[in-house]
């Protein structure tokens, strides 16, 4: 018996030593390493980053940031179906989702570029005319009706292209009218602003708190290809003192820069108009007689005077060689005879209009 006790003892406990402990399907589970966090990057995209920049492109008129909208939300998508992230009903759900919102902006996209025309067709189609044949502003036009008008517009002319230097400026007037200094600011040359110290107050001294309640544009000079061209145009301007609107000529030059163009804001001086004057001058001429020719003035006095400009660059003429509006490392200005103001030279100098400068008008032709 004692021979055989080996038998019994011994093998069984040799067995439960080699035999390795169960493993449970829970504990393999467990162990196993989780897929779910390699998408944790593209679900916080999903569910965070793409609904705010929804809502930003939303509500904020930027095309940066709805083109950014657009950008990401495609490349979720494409990356949520190249790496086979999420399961697939919430794959075709998100897609869903986020198409939609994606057509959304497309459209918004899309009436940002049709706006500036539909604002413009609006304009022309709601104002009336400016001006009356005697040259007098409309009448019973008080400063609230100028800043019902964002951007009033010349009288439009059957077959009559309005040029981008000509829009720039009607859209400069209309936010002169509303007294939005910081939007005429962005339409002002970019030189001009730079050299300003407080560019909103320099402005406003140079418009003198003056509002246009109508203007009337005269003349266009030069052509598209230029980089400068001058706007000839009837203002009427409400200097908000109580008195009646005043009728102005001014000579806007305007500069291109970058394809864009900008309102000289020293060019918005303008002198008065007599409307009554100019009136009988038009219509009490005799139409079937020829205008007498004009005395001309005595070549001696007309050459003795002196004008003055600064060669590097100037833009206007001036009846001081050391005008204060001038920097004074220009001083002194460059003189020249006052009766060569209309000569191919210096036909395009705009007249300063600094009472202490007292450049004198430009001769007529």
């Amino acid at each position: 018996m004692n021979g055989n006790r080996g038998q019994y003892t011994s093998a069984p406990l040799n067995n439960m030593k080699n035999r390795r402990p169960a493993t449970s399907v829970a504990q393999v589970n467990a162990n196993r390493p989780s897929a779910a966090p390699r998408f944790q990057w593209l679900a916080g995209i999903m569910a965070a980053v793409l609904p705010v920049l929804f809502l930003l492109a939303l509500l904020i008129p930027n095309a940066i940031l709805r083109w950014a909208f657009l950008i990401v939300t495609a490349l979720s998508l494409l990356l949520m179906w190249a790496l086979g992230a999420f399961v697939k009903n919430a794959r075709g759900t998100l897609t869903v989702i986020y198409g939609a919102l994606a057509v959304v902006i497309g459209l918004a996209l899309f009436m940002d570029t049709q706006a500036p025309e539909t604002r413009q067709s609006s304009k022309m189609a709601d104002q009336g005319a400016l001006f009356t044949n005697d040259n007098a502003p409309p009448l019973g036009i008080q400063p609230g009706d100028a800043q019902q008008t964002p951007e009033p517009a010349a009288p439009a002319v059957s077959g009559t292209i309005v040029s981008a230097a000509q829009q720039q400026l009607e859209k400069f007037l209309g936010y002169w009218a509303q007294s939005q200094t910081n939007e005429m600011l962005k339409i002002c040359t970019p030189s001009w602003v730079e050299k300003q110290a407080s560019p909103q107050t320099t402005l406003f001294q140079l418009t003198r708190n003056s509002i246009p309640l109508s203007y009337q544009i005269e003349n266009v000079s030069g052509s598209e290809g230029d980089t400068s061209r001058t706007i000839t145009l009837k203002i009427a301007l409400d200097n908000r003192n109580g008195t009646e609107p005043v009728l102005n000529r001014m000579q806007v030059l305007m500069f291109r820069v970058n394809d864009t163009w900008y309102v000289d804001p020293q060019s918005l001086g303008g002198t008065p108009i007599n409307a009554a004057s100019e009136n009988a001058q038009a219509t009490n001429m005799p139409a079937s007689t020829i205008a007498p020719t004009a005395t001309p003035r005595p070549q001696t006095a007309e050459s003795s005077i002196k004008v003055y400009y600064n060669p590097d660059g100037g833009k206007y003429y001036h009846g001081k060689s050391n005008c204060p509006v001038v920097s004074e490392r220009y001083w002194p200005l460059t003189e020249f005879n006052y009766a060569d103001l209309n000569t191919q030279q210096f036909k395009n100098l705009i007249r300063c209009t600094d009472p202490e400068c007292n450049a004198p008008e430009r001769p007529a032709f």
